[in-house]
């Protein structure tokens, strides 16, 4: 079985990169670099692109982001990558990507926790908006 190393963010939307770093070993500059080189990165990483990157990196997960059943866990994966909406001010709602692995959620903004929600979210905003399961 692999194991999570906790990458936190370097910004406030690299989100995505952390995750992909934490997936992967590859440091996050070198995600962030790659993901430029791409896509338009200036409002962070956007869940369909994350997937393409996902893939691009030949990691084995779905061929697209799943909205039901989110708390249907597959026997099958390894992990969740987990996106969901946050307000961040008063009027801004921002997505956040992390990772659920071994029943501990490693978030790149906040930390590792057993709880999906850190105290500061103002838990009625919050939506779980999509994930997608990755294999070994």
């Amino acid at each position: 079985m692999r194991k999570i190393n906790l990458v936190k963010q370097a910004t406030r939307l690299s989100c995505g990169p952390a995750c992909i770093s934490m997936l992967t070993g590859i440091p996050e500059k070198e995600v962030i670099t790659l993901v430029r080189s791409h896509y338009d990165y200036n409002c962070g990483l956007t869940s369909d692109n994350m997937l393409l990157v996902l893939k691009e990196l030949g990691i084995n997960c779905d061929d697209r982001w799943l909205k039901d059943g989110l708390w249907c866990y597959s026997p099958k994966a390894l992990l969740r990558l987990t996106y969901f909406y946050y307000p961040n001010g008063k009027y801004r709602i921002y997505g956040h990507f992390l990772i659920y692995y071994n029943k501990r959620y490693y978030d790149p903004g906040t930390g590792v926790r057993g709880e999906l929600f850190h105290p500061s979210y103002a838990h009625d905003w919050i939506k779980v908006y999509e994930y997608l399961d990755i294999f070994e």
